[in-house]
């Protein structure tokens, strides 16, 4: 009778996704990876912390990575629909998924499709390519020679790869974005060409890359909303990874990405701070997109 009493407690506070009754006209979307399912600080703090991050963004839509074991935890806390792709891979939303897209490798990709309301909908996906090979070591170490040629070779190994199969199945819901847009989002592992220019050498030891990963994106028709928002990279780098480090590697390997004619991005910040601790050792892009009839 006390379980049943407290659940029903529970209940009452916890708003269920609906369809909004009229047209969602801008949407908050997060591309988040909580590490180790939110837990690094403790099962109850670290949990406590990612929900309390997530409400605190304003997300109306989260594409998760390394959700493992907590997506359920955390989208009861948030009142969120909840798809579980693989133990990695998760999408949360404040309105309904009415449909799911098993696309490509379980922990690499999957989505869901959202109704936002009743003649409205849009796709979302969350992705996690590759963290091999780690550039960001080959970078940091200054006793070693690192050029263009070297780093392109060995990102086409695995995350150029995965991301030319991830787009070729993709294609034909590409091919529909002007009807129902789509949004790819997650932890990329990769840096982006938009911000390793000739404004940017001496960040990166001098290097102008080409990174594939980005290039594959945007020749897909693909809108990076952060970028797009801060053109920027040397005023606003935008890092994702990694927050909880001073002595890493810095760079911008988390995005969200639009795709279709009714998308805008407006608003585009990083989350990396919270008391006592952030909870992830990636930051969060936060994303408000604007949809056009």
């Amino acid at each position: 009778a006390d379980i049943e009493h407290r659940w029903r407690q529970r209940q009452v506070s916890v708003s269920a996704p609906r369809v909004a009754t009229a047209r969602v006209s801008r949407l908050r979307v997060m591309a988040w990876n909580i590490w180790h399912g939110g837990r690094r600080d403790g099962d109850g703090a670290g949990l406590t912390a990612t929900i309390d991050a997530i409400r605190t963004a304003g997300a109306d839509v989260v594409a998760m990575q390394e959700t493992y074991g907590s997506g359920a935890h955390i989208a009861a806390g948030l009142g969120f629909s909840y798809y579980l792709r693989s133990s990695n891979l998760s999408v949360m939303s404040r309105y309904p998924i009415v449909a799911t897209h098993d696309l490509y490798e379980p922990f690499r990709f999957g989505g869901v499709t959202l109704q936002l309301s009743p003649d409205q909908r849009l796709k979302l996906f969350s992705l996690w390519i590759h963290y091999l090979p780690d550039y960001g070591g080959r970078m940091k170490d200054v006793d070693t020679e690192v050029t263009e040629a070297l780093l392109l070779a060995e990102e086409m190994e695995k995350r150029g790869r995965e991301i030319d199969q991830i787009l070729a199945l993709l294609q034909p819901t590409l091919a529909q974005s002007d009807k129902v847009p789509v949004i790819v989002a997650g932890d990329f592992n990769s840096p982006s060409h938009l911000d390793w220019g000739e404004d940017t050498r001496p960040r990166h030891r001098d290097l102008v890359v080409d990174w594939p990963v980005s290039r594959s994106m945007e020749r897909a028709g693909f809108v990076d909303a952060f970028r797009h928002l801060h053109p920027d990279p040397v005023s606003v780098p935008g890092f994702t990874w990694s927050p909880r480090s001073e002595t890493s590697w810095k760079d911008r390997i988390d995005y969200v990405y639009l795709h279709g004619s009714s998308l805008r991005p407006v608003s585009a910040t990083v989350h990396d701070e919270q008391a006592p601790r952030w909870p992830s050792d990636h930051a969060a892009v936060v994303v408000d997109v604007e949809i056009a009839p």
